[in-house]
Order: structure tokens, then C-alpha cells, then sequence
């Protein structure tokens, strides 16, 4: 089982290199959604720095596979993820 610390890992590896994955995210019994972007956002809650894309970065917990959906696009498959971590104030829903 892959745990957060291991998904954030993988993660950074595939996002551009200016970017960081936050300490915190959203899971599901399968996912860990994680939220990456530029440090004034994730670490400052800048929220001028957010990332407006639409691209979700998500680690299966079973082995690790990273992949991206559109939230918009996949709005149904998000339904039931839960916040994990300490999701900073500004940034939840």
C-alpha cells in the first residue's frame, strides 16, 4: 500500500521541477489526490499563486501508478474523496 509520503514522492517527479506537492491532499479507497503548484500558494495560501488548471494529480494506493484527470471532466469520479491532512483554511471547500 502506497501511503501519502510515497504519493507526494511520486508526484514531485512528474510535476516541473519550479513546482511542489503540498503536505496535504484528498483520498479515496483507491486514490491520494494531490495538490502541486508553486510554493507561494501551497506553503504561503497565496491563493494568487493557485494553479487554475484543471489537472488532478492522482497516485493509486495498491502500486503506485500516477495519473492525471480533469476535474471538471471526471467530476463524478471525485465524488466521496475525503481532505487529508491539514488543508489549509483558504483552499477548502
Amino acid at each position: 500500500m502506497i501511503t501519502f509520503a510515497e504519493a507526494r514522492a511520486i508526484v514531485q517527479i512528474e510535476v516541473p521541477t519550479a513546482q511542489i506537492v503540498a503536505t496535504w491532499g484528498y483520498e479515496s479507497d483507491t486514490y491520494w489526490q494531490l495538490i502541486a503548484g508553486d510554493t507561494r500558494f501551497i506553503n504561503g495560501n497565496q491563493l494568487d499563486y493557485s494553479d487554475i488548471s484543471d489537472t488532478c494529480h492522482l497516485v493509486r494506493k495498491s502500486d503506485g501508478h500516477y495519473e492525471t484527470k480533469s476535474f471538471v471532466a471526471a467530476f463524478n469520479f471525485f465524488e466521496g474523496f475525503t481532505p487529508y491532512g491539514n488543508i489549509p483554511m483558504l483552499v477548502q471547500d
